[in-house]
């Protein structure tokens, strides 16, 4: 390598003015595809690649230039025409500081060459076919330019300022690693490398890396074909056994994950098979059985499957595909394998550029979520040749190169247009298992004292529709697994609005308002906790999934052996498989750990929405996506433009959260409820204070303590809300004036003038109204709730210019605790302790839907 060194440095003396020319070409664009052309990635991490020229020569020497491009894209990506067939050698130069000469800084890397202090390496010739594409040649950043001009190898030694990125050694003793690179993909089917890495003869290694989540390969060349082949050896992170998953490695920003070792475990043998590195199978000695054809399907909604890449694999490692095979149009495809144990993954590349970009999906057999779990095993027997093979596309590639699930369409559950019947319809939730009986306890307490057993018949998918009567009920579901009409061990049990808690503790039932002559949807109970043989209660992962939401890392350690990893909550979850699905083994406690989110929870959405569930604050986007667990707590409000939340935490009284800089601000104030409003500006706060009986509200300033004490003879004083602009104060009460009065008195709307310091009735209604919330800047309307004889429906409350107000119904099925939209178009409120939104003129009454299920979820908010 030395030889070329000198070659390459009398080649900057010489034509360094023609690489950053004028009139060099621009390789952003693909080139016609009846055109010979290569393409790739120049990889640098850190660094803005914008301005980086490729160079393309046809001697191995190279001394003369054939053709070069500017590439205009800061990531890297490039594709340059080739007019003439033939042999050619490809160079990258990065001028890192835009001075427009190669000097102390810039860097230089050449296809092949991944270690240049090296002397056996050599560039890697391409070959390049008329009217043929040549994608994937990715050319790594390897060498740099010191202060005296001459260029050096790049290793992590000169890089000691890295920021964000992972550290570790690979583990094979009494090995000197002299030909291995440990290649970094965002996915576990090894598709998208973003990144690699030579390590040091003595097994140390550093990689340089943005933010997310990673798979991590080392592979020991050991023929140097650049290739995993024949002879190779392999480790991968989070495997330390041949046959177990890999496991990826989530780098929050600014932090460097060091000692992440890789033990050599693996290898391929001479058919091209991954083995394990001790004690391989040799397969002369397995008995050769016959062949089967296995058929399949590839799918995904709303794409098209044709070509969708089908790869099969020997071990749980993927690492090295034994079969593939493309689908059809309809997304048929057919398998002749032998009898075996097979992991079986399809991709598909949306653009058909040959890349995985952003929009290509990826999907596993038997998991509804490639973006975590790993694909099942497939057992090919005669028994199992005509059993057809389904692939769902359960995730695809962002903008940043990582893997985010898509977007799930299930089943929908439609909302049934008004009849005779009364009722309700929905689903009973127990992930895998099958059932179609259960018994519903309707009960008119949530303790369940008195109820009534009506039996279920579901269908294939746990749907349901029971006739009730007209009332308030809570709902509870039992599935009696074994049939024996006892609830006793294997059996489960869900509550309607709540789940089972790991401290061993139910949650707080909610309560389903039913209408008479409607059949009121989205019944969903999921079956929290399984009866053990102790006869107590225990999480199942849908319990863990009501209480945290979808864990952050799933790891299928063995095919019987799950774990959940909930980094931010500091818990993990280890299931294990039985007969009756998974069950509950162990939890795991550690110091949380915060992670970036991969996702813009904004991008392509109206604001954020916040509420409260179980005593624990959430997020979730407006059209479903990114559902977050935020904090502890409850009755979430804030401003307008979301920069504060204020909230209320049973043991720390009132709070306010800055979720721009993830701050927690105690208000260590006395008495006070958790009933708040937060001015639009985040300097003060309205609150309810209950002393001797009585209920006050006071406005008072955060920063000064000063307090106004809204007047008023009322005693029950209540539920404040504070306008945009900060003059009005709206708030509901009774007109008693005792305590003694207030117990069998309906609630009015009042709003009370600040700077005028007045108060003014809203409402007179011989109804209960309460809970009043002011519309956003610009507008001059309070929405707020009407009860009678026990249904609670929205109202609008619309002021003209001298401040009439003028009132009418919005909503027909039920409905509290509104907040607005921020562009004041939309109410969203809590309707049977789901979120629910309406168009302000009482059109789309519906909930918000995550894969055709509502979210449960108490005191909406809605932010920009």
């Amino acid at each position: 390598m030395r030889n070329l060194c000198f070659v390459i440095a009398i080649l900057l003396s010489v034509s360094i003015i023609s690489v950053f020319a004028d009139e060099t070409a621009s390789s952003n664009e693909k080139p016609s595809s009846d055109k010979s052309y290569i393409a790739g990635k120049i990889i640098w991490r850190d660094h803005n690649l914008k301005g980086a020229t490729v160079q393309v020569f046809k001697d191995p020497k190279m001394k003369e230039v054939y053709t070069q491009g500017v590439i205009m894209d800061p990531n890297g990506d490039y594709a340059l025409e080739i007019e003439d067939p033939g042999i050619y050698y490809i160079l990258a130069f990065v001028d890192d500081n835009k001075n427009g000469k190669f000097d102390s800084g810039d860097g230089m890397g050449i296809y092949g060459v991944s270690d240049w202090a090296d002397s056996n390496q050599n560039p890697t010739p391409v070959k390049i076919e008329a009217g043929k594409q040549l994608v994937d040649i990715d050319i790594e950043i390897t060498s740099i330019a010191d202060d005296k001009g001459q260029i050096k190898p790049l290793y992590f030694a000169d890089h000691p300022n890295m920021k964000t990125g992972i550290t570790g050694r690979i583990i094979l003793p009494d090995h000197k690693f002299k030909n291995t690179t440990v290649f970094v993909y965002t996915d576990p089917t090894w598709s998208n490398r973003v990144a690699q890495a030579k390590v040091s003869e003595d097994g140390e290694y550093a990689i340089s890396l943005p933010a997310g989540k990673y798979y991590l390969l080392a592979v020991i060349d050991e023929n140097q074909s650049d290739l995993l082949d024949a002879g190779d050896k392999f480790g991968i992170w989070g495997m330390t056994k041949f046959g177990m998953y890999p496991k990826p490695i989530i780098i929050q920003e600014g932090t460097v994950r060091t000692n992440r070792n890789i033990l050599i475990i693996g290898k391929i043998n001479e058919k091209g098979k991954p083995v394990p590195f001790q004690n391989p199978i040799n397969d002369d000695n397995v008995k050769q059985s016959n062949n089967f054809i296995v058929s399949g399907k590839v799918s995904w909604s709303g794409h098209d499957v044709k070509d969708a890449l089908v790869q099969v694999y020997s071990d749980p490692s993927l690492t090295s595909a034994i079969a593939t095979t493309k689908a059809d149009d309809k997304g048929n495809f057919k398998l002749n394998l032998p009898e075996g144990e097979y992991y079986i993954t399809a991709g598909i590349d949306t653009d058909k550029d040959g890349k995985w970009t952003k929009g290509d999906g990826i999907g596993a057999y038997g998991s509804d979520d490639a973006t975590n779990l790993m694909p099942k095993k497939f057992v090919v027997t005669k028994d199992k040749e005509n059993e057809e093979i389904n692939i769902v596309i359960t995730s695809e590639f962002d903008s940043n190169g990582q893997l985010i699930p898509t977007e799930k369409i299930e089943e929908k559950q439609e909302e049934l247009p008004e009849s005779e019947i009364t009722g309700i319809s929905g689903r009973i939730i127990w992930t895998d298992h099958k059932f179609t009986d259960a018994i519903m306890v309707l009960a008119k307490d949530s303790a369940f004292e008195e109820g009534v057993r009506v039996p279920l018949k579901l269908d294939d998918n746990g749907f349901y529709t029971v006739s009730t009567e007209v009332g308030v009920y809570y709902i509870m579901v039992i599935v009696d697994e074994n049939g024996n009409e006892k609830t006793d061990s294997g059996d489960g049990v869900g509550f309607y609005g709540t789940g089972y808690h790991i401290d061993g503790h139910w949650g707080e039932p909610q309560s389903v308002t039913i209408f008479s002559g409607r059949i009121t949807p989205y019944i969903n109970i999921r079956i929290s906790a399984m009866i053990g043989d102790n006869g107590k209660p225990s999480l199942t992962q849908d319990g863990v999934r009501i209480s945290y939401g979808d864990p952050n890392s799933v790891f299928n350690t063995d095919e019987y052996t799950q774990e959940w990893w909930y980094w931010s909550k500091g818990l993990a979850f280890t299931f294990t498989k039985a007969d009756e699905g998974w069950q509950l083994e162990d939890v795991y406690q550690f110091e949380p750990k915060e992670i970036t989110t991969i996702r813009n929870s904004k991008e392509n959405n109206s604001g954020v929405i916040y509420y409260t569930f179980d005593n624990n604050i959430w997020a979730v986007n407006p059209d479903g996506s990114d559902k977050r667990l935020i904090t502890s707590g409850k009755t979430v409000t804030g401003t307008f433009e979301g920069d504060r939340l204020l909230f209320f935490d049973g043991y720390k009284g009132l709070e306010i959260f800055l979720p721009s800089e993830q701050t927690l601000l105690e208000l260590d104030w006395n008495q006070v409820s958790p009933q708040a409003s937060l001015s639009n500006d985040g300097k003060s706060v309205a609150f309810v204070r209950e002393s001797n009986g009585n209920k006050q509200i006071i406005i008072r300033n955060i920063e000064s303590g000063n307090e106004i004490i809204v007047p008023g003879l009322n005693t029950d004083m209540s539920y404040p809300s504070l306008s945009p602009d900060g003059e009005l104060l709206a708030y509901s009460a009774s007109s008693a004036i005792n305590s003694d009065q207030q117990k069998d008195q309906n609630r009015d709307i009042y709003y009370y003038d600040i700077i005028a310091k007045r108060t003014e009735k809203v409402t007179t209604s011989p109804q209960d109204d309460f809970n009043p919330a002011w519309s956003p800047p610009g507008m001059r309307n309070l929405v707020f709730c009407r009860s009678e004889s026990g249904y609670t429906q929205l109202w609008i409350v619309s002021f003209d210019a001298y401040g009439k107000p003028t009132e009418r119904q919005l909503t027909k099925f039920g409905g509290r605790n509104p907040a607005w939209s921020p562009d004041g178009e939309k109410i969203i409120y809590e309707n049977n302790a789901q979120l629910w939104t309406i168009n302000i003129d009482g059109s789309d009454e519906k909930p918000i839907l995550v894969n055709d299920e509502p979210i449960f979820g108490l005191d909406p908010f809605w932010t920009r």
